[in-house]
């Protein structure tokens, strides 16, 4: 393998991503099926792909050079290890520092599921359940009321939570949709929504971040958007007034 640089690199094993999330000054840029050259010699998160990858994203060493000769017909470079000092380079130096620290710890760990984690959370959430059945015996509360209040809890202990969001996911039966014989297929459109309708949905998404109950995940791969329409008491108000 001939990087940019002096040498010859060589490469022996080859890694696939399902995926790959780029965050760019526009939005994240995900790259599925993503093949990776490993250099063992090399110990920072540093991705080696190859020149087919950067074509498909549009790379093209020719383009590069006609668009800056474009905007000036010569370049008067910098010498010596001179490093700029704008915003972005520092971000970047940063984050090779931090990769580079991250490399030297066990690599095995972003290999495997953190099954301590939910062990964890199941403990804490016992705790909060005891500590309310301790709290409800301090006020008086006993008999067959407390052996209510308890099978209660323990039938229901999945439903509680210390915090929000990286829950595990719901054990829920899959949705069967039951397609009548014969039926007609029909096409269907996006739902669009009123300009006040968005006005409102991005506040009130926004407030919901702010206060760290949603947040965004880019592993989703389709959505449906609510319907917002009157209810059905509304409706038959304004029926019986007409």
């Amino acid at each position: 393998f001939e990087p940019f640089g002096p040498g010859n690199v060589k490469l022996y094993e080859q890694a696939n991503f399902d995926k790959v999330v780029l965050h760019t000054s526009t939005g994240p840029l995900n790259l599925r099926n993503l093949e990776c050259w490993i250099n063992e010699s090399d110990e920072t998160c540093a991705m080696t792909v190859g020149r087919s990858v950067m074509v498909a994203l549009g790379y093209s060493t020719d383009g590069l050079l006609a668009t800056a000769l474009e905007k000036q017909p010569e370049y008067v470079l910098p010498t010596g290890n001179n490093v700029s000092e704008s915003p972005l380079m520092r971000a970047q130096q940063l984050r090779e520092v931090v990769c580079f620290d991250e490399a030297a710890t066990d690599r095995t760990k972003y290999f495997l599921p953190d099954t301590t984690r939910d062990k964890r959370t199941t403990e804490s959430v016992s705790d909060h359940l005891l500590s309310a059945i301790q709290e409800a015996q301090s006020k008086a509360l006993h008999g067959h009321a407390m052996d209510m209040l308890k099978s209660s809890l323990e039938r229901h202990t999945a439903a509680f939570c210390v915090f929000f969001g990286m829950n595990p996911p719901v054990k829920v039966p899959p949705m069967r949709v039951q397609l009548q014989p014969h039926a007609t297929p029909s096409r269907c459109s996006a739902r669009r929504y009123a300009s006040v309708e968005r006005a409102f949905m991005d506040a009130h998404v926004a407030e919901l971040e702010d206060l760290a109950l949603v947040y965004e995940n880019y592993n989703c791969r389709w959505a449906a958007a609510p319907s917002m329409s009157p209810s059905r008491l509304l409706l038959l108000l304004e029926c019986a007034l007409t």
